[in-house]
């Protein structure tokens, strides 16, 4: 119990909305750019984004996006079996969001970057990312990350299996 009194007094402390508000600040700093800008002035700035992109995926920060999406998992799951609330004191539907902005902040680290998107090319992190899907956690961050992948790295598509085209198939009956 000493654990999750500290625990308790540790998020009390965070300003989640404040780290929320970090995650969209994120997301829009490795937003696509707009279609409506000169062709020029677009392949700029997507060489830019690009650049960003490996500078943030050489400095490890996606596979600490990735740890914090598991860990999240992991204490979530924990705390539904020994039937206790998790994150005390803190809003559900923020600590939810955060969770999904994880995802979507996932998804622009990796979109149109085919290197970034070649590291979902693995089994488990497929898996890990259908099984987001059928566990209905994030499932429109998770979609997110998902399109990424399947559009930007096409040796993806050879590892689809039949579960996981089940897994997507049942997160268009559950969402529309």
């Amino acid at each position: 119990t000493n654990d999750n009194t500290y625990a308790g007094r540790y998020w009390k402390r965070i300003s989640l909305e404040k780290v929320l508000k970090c995650l969209e600040d994120l997301i829009d700093f490795f937003a696509q750019p707009n279609d409506d800008c000169m062709h020029e002035e677009r392949q700029a700035k997507l060489k830019a984004l690009r650049n960003r992109q490996d500078l943030f995926h050489e400095e490890g920060m996606i596979s600490l996006v990735l740890e914090s999406i598991d860990k999240y998992s992991e204490t979530k799951s924990q705390a539904n079996k020994m039937n206790i609330q998790l994150f005390d004191g803190c809003k559900p539907q923020i600590i939810e969001d955060i969770y999904d902005q994880l995802y979507a902040l996932l998804a622009t680290m990796i979109k149109g970057n085919r290197n970034n998107c070649a590291q979902f090319a693995q089994r488990y992190r497929l898996d890990c990312l259908i099984n987001g899907l059928t566990s209905q956690q994030a499932s429109r961050g998770v979609l997110e990350v998902l399109h990424c992948v399947l559009i930007d790295s096409p040796e993806t598509l050879n590892m689809i299996k039949e579960r996981h085209i089940q897994g997507i198939i049942s997160l268009l009956d559950r969402n529309g």
